[in-house]
């Protein structure tokens, strides 16, 4: 598995986590509020990563199109509305206690 795909697998689970929306509900075809912002975080902690669009939209079943929507919308979505922050806050330090298994070790 290569390191996007790897890292794009992680947010998911990450995004799942915070959300409560499970990750099959992520990928469907659903449109409910709640499921459209998972979605949205994912695209814009993806983007922060700066994982290929395309890499990203192929793990939740949408076009890469989309991921230019999520980052122009929910970015200031997130900025705007406290539950959307407090997300997007939750899963970036999700993420960030993870170790990842291509990151060189700080230990001598």
């Amino acid at each position: 598995m290569n390191k996007q795909k790897y890292l794009t697998a992680k947010v998911l689970r990450a995004v799942a986590d915070v959300t409560g929306i499970t990750i099959s509900q992520i990928i469907s075809k659903c449109r409910k509020r709640d499921v459209v912002n998972a979605r949205g975080i994912y695209g814009v902690v993806c983007s922060d990563l700066v994982i290929s669009y395309e890499t990203a939209m192929k793990q939740i079943n949408r076009d890469r199109s989309m991921m230019y929507h999520y980052c122009s919308a929910y970015r200031n979505y997130i900025e705007n509305e406290d539950n959307l922050k407090a997300m997007y806050n939750e899963v970036k330090n999700h993420l960030s206690k993870l170790t990842l298994p291509f990151e060189k070790s700080n230990v001598a």
